[in-house]
């Protein structure tokens, strides 16, 4: 009778932790998340975590079935072996839609990784941190290794201290709150700024080491920003306003960038200060210099004029009517140009 009890007692047991298992299983389909613990404001990382606490994978209110694929592919073999599956000319065969790049495959099926879990706590932060993150409110969601690692930047300092050289001498380029909070307000493709709006503008702050001096028509000491023609948008670029056919685009696009806008400086000490940001058209920008010189009619002036004013790239974007920029790049102030040299610097 002892040993009968004893088999049933190792019975529930092996049930038990049978179950145990199962459940550990369930709850590590798909990856953890992990914090970085570093910035500058407790109040702002408390509230992501507060937020992150009640995401849910297996609730399709706060994860669809695709991104919770993609979820479950990624904590199974991580970034690396997603990135050769993605390679795989087999699952290129079996999901690329015809006519797509390798590109546009890679990044339609890592967007979840990169950008969904973001962007649902982004949508969830009290207005006081939503509606201008930038510079101070900042934190991404990456993958790494089987783990999205939630961490917090803080601007407006610029990590690979890039220089520009003023007057026989090289300056550390700085950027003023108000200089930043213009750029996002004028190079956000989507308004109010989204969490993907604003990643690829805190990208830029991070890794942008290259920014061209010049000087504004009113004489005051500038920069001119740029931003690869990368992606679709690019190609919009190289083919609306260069006029160049898909074949030289899919070969040589990484090679141009197309002009973001203008940053008047003051040089204070070792530093050129971005003070605010000028869209292309604005006043005292080359743009609206050339506008203004042109031996144009006076009724096409004013509808030159007119089409620059309070123009942002989200416009841009929405209408997809490039015959403003190809007027600029035609007439003497080009808006796209090869890569004069290294743009981003990693690491």
């Amino acid at each position: 009778m002892a040993k009968k009890d004893k088999r049933t007692k190792q019975k529930r047991k092996l049930e038990k932790d049978k179950l145990k298992a199962r459940k550990w299983a369930e709850r590590n389909k798909y990856p953890r998340v992990e914090f970085a613990e570093d910035g500058e404001d407790p109040a702002f990382m408390a509230t992501v975590k507060e937020i992150l606490c009640s995401f849910d994978y297996d609730d399709d209110s706060h994860c669809r079935p695709e991104e919770r694929y993609m979820y479950g592919l990624f904590r199974s073999i991580g970034l690396e072996g997603m990135e050769r599956w993605i390679a795989s000319p087999d699952t290129q065969q079996r999901y690329m839609q015809p006519g797509a790049t390798v590109e546009d495959f890679r990044n339609g099926l890592l967007k979840p990784l990169y950008m969904h879990l973001g962007e649902w706590v982004f949508s969830r932060l009290p207005d006081t941190y939503r509606k201008d993150p930038l510079p101070f409110y900042y934190y991404y969601v990456a993958p790494v290794d089987n783990a999205l690692v939630v961490t917090f930047e803080f601007l407006p300092h610029l990590p690979n201290n890039p220089t520009v050289r003023k007057g026989g001498g090289d300056f550390k380029v700085g950027f003023l709150r108000h200089a930043i909070e213009r750029v996002c307000e004028r190079l956000s493709a989507l308004q109010p700024i989204t969490y993907s709006c604003f990643q690829p503008l805190a990208f830029y702050f991070r890794h942008c080491v290259f920014f061209e001096p010049l000087n504004l028509p009113d004489g005051q000491e500038g920069i001119r920003l740029f931003a690869r023609c990368d992606g679709s948008f690019g190609r919009d670029y190289l083919r609306q306003v260069m006029s160049l056919d898909d074949a030289v685009i899919e070969q040589e696009q990484d090679q141009f960038v197309f002009v973001l806008g203008y940053c008047p400086v003051e040089i204070v000490r070792k530093y050129a200060v971005a003070k605010t940001f000028l869209y292309p058209g604005y006043g005292n920008t080359p743009e609206a210099a050339l506008v203004a010189s042109a031996p144009v009619s006076q009724t096409t002036r004013k509808e030159l004029r007119a089409a620059a004013r309070d123009n942002t790239l989200a416009a841009l974007v929405k209408s997809n009517d490039f015959d403003l920029v190809k007027w600029y790049h035609e007439n003497g102030v080009p808006q796209v140009v090869r890569r004069p040299e290294e743009l981003y610097q990693y690491g």
